[in-house]
């Protein structure tokens, strides 16, 4: 998914356009009087605002719903709010809370800075140019055994679903950006972020990229059946139910130990 941020024209390029703008924008100086803040966070907040507003049209006129799947294909509403802008809203709220918004204002927009900046360096680090180059470069152990876990949402994901956690907020956003990657890309079988095949070493075409590359082997472990927020913790963004995803990560990491320890 990361490679559809590079392309203009793409929701995803839209967004984290918007970002760095509201990054950009955003004045970190330590250096306003307690009577000056004040000002400083009108301002910020029409900002906030025009470029919001500046996005939902954007991506409207990019015809799609949600983060790129046709509204036709969809089933959305075009005067609703696109599934990406509510994403975006709801990461703007978390960093910009209301009941911090007076006392807590220059380290709301440094935390901001913080997650847009790495953000941005995570999506470029994960495009196949950067993955191509850094196997291109890098060279493993060949004594060593690499162990691979890829995890897979759904197509038809429902409350039904036991690892999903289908109540959640997180749910809601990752199920948008696995449509996303599956409309564009036409592989199903993704975690919301990259498809199951990019979870796995390859020796054969790591040698291929990398002269210097010795075999090695590689086992894969099978497919987890939850998107990559959902393996990694129990949730990301905490709704009004307090709903968690239910995965079994401890029960996940003694399987894998017991597995490692009888090779």
């Amino acid at each position: 998914m990361a490679d559809l941020s590079r392309r203009p024209g793409e929701p995803l390029f839209v967004l984290i356009e918007a970002l760095k703008n509201i990054e950009r924008k955003l004045k970190y100086d330590r250096s306003l009087s307690f009577y000056q803040i004040p000002g400083a966070m009108i301002q910020d907040a029409i900002m906030l605002k025009n470029e919001l507003s500046d996005t939902i049209k954007k991506l409207k006129n990019l015809n799609s719903g949600g983060l790129g799947v046709p509204y036709r294909d969809a089933g959305t509403d075009p005067n609703d709010l696109h599934a990406s802008v509510r994403l975006f809203q709801r990461v703007l709220d978390r960093l910009f809370p209301a009941s911090g918004f007076f006392t807590d204002y220059l380290s709301m927009i440094k935390r901001f800075k913080i997650l847009s900046q790495s953000f941005r360096i995570a999506i470029s680090e994960l495009t196949t140019e950067q993955r191509k180059l850094w196997w291109s470069k890098n060279s493993l152990a060949s004594e060593k055994i690499y162990i691979s876990l890829g995890g897979v949402m759904d197509q038809s994901a429902s409350e039904t679903s036991a690892f999903m956690g289908t109540n959640t907020v997180d749910f809601t956003i990752l199920r948008e950006t696995y449509q996303y990657l599956n409309h564009r890309s036409g592989i199903s079988l993704n975690d919301s972020q990259v498809s199951l095949h990019h979870t796995m070493f390859w020796p054969e075409i790591h040698q291929s990229l990398n002269s210097s590359q010795n075999p090695y082997k590689a086992i894969n472990l099978g497919v987890l059946g939850s998107h990559h927020w959902g393996v990694a913790f129990p949730i990301a963004f905490p709704g009004r139910s307090g709903d968690v995803n239910p995965f079994p990560r401890n029960l996940l990491i003694k399987s894998i130990i017991q597995f490692i320890s009888e090779l």
